[in-house]
C-alpha cells in the first residue's frame, strides 16, 4: 500500500517536535493529578455525602484514566524519539508515510489509518 506524501520539512518536524513537548507536559501534569482520585477508599472514614460506592466507582474511573495518560505517554515518547531517528510520520507497521491530516490530529500516531485499524481488530 502507498500512501503519496512529500517527507516532513525541517519546518513541520519542529513544529510537531514543539507540540509532542507541550503534550508530554501536560499528559504528565494530568496524570499527577488523577493520584489523588485513585487513592484506595478508607473503610474507616467517613466519606459525606457519597456512598462507598460511589467512591469505589470513582477511584476505578480514576485509574482507568490514569491508564490511558500511561499509554497515550508513553506513545507521545515514541513519537518524539521517532523525530530524534527520522523515523516520524512514518507507519511503524508497513513504513510508509501517515498523511498529514492524521499526524495533525494525532501527532503521536505511528500507524497509518489501515495499518491503525488492522492492529484495533
Amino acid at each position: 500500500m502507498t500512501h503519496d506524501r512529500a517527507p516532513l520539512t525541517a519546518a513541520q518536524l519542529g513544529q510537531f517536535k514543539t507540540q509532542l513537548e507541550s503534550l508530554l507536559i501536560e499528559l504528565t501534569k494530568s496524570l499527577g493529578d488523577t493520584t489523588k482520585g485513585s487513592q484506595p477508599v478508607k473503610l474507616d472514614e467517613p466519606i459525606g455525602r457519597l456512598s462507598r460506592m460511589d467512591a469505589i466507582q470513582q477511584q476505578q474511573m480514576a485509574k482507568a484514566t490514569q491508564r490511558g495518560l500511561k499509554r497515550r505517554i508513553g506513545l507521545v515518547r515514541a513519537a518524539l524519539s521517532r523525530i530524534q531517528t527520522n523515523r516520524f510520520g512514518e507507519c511503524v507497521d508497513c513504513e510508509e508515510p501517515i498523511a498529514l491530516p492524521r499526524l495533525v490530529a494525532r501527532p503521536e500516531a505511528g500507524r497509518c489509518i489501515p495499518c491503525q485499524s488492522v492492529s484495533e481488530r
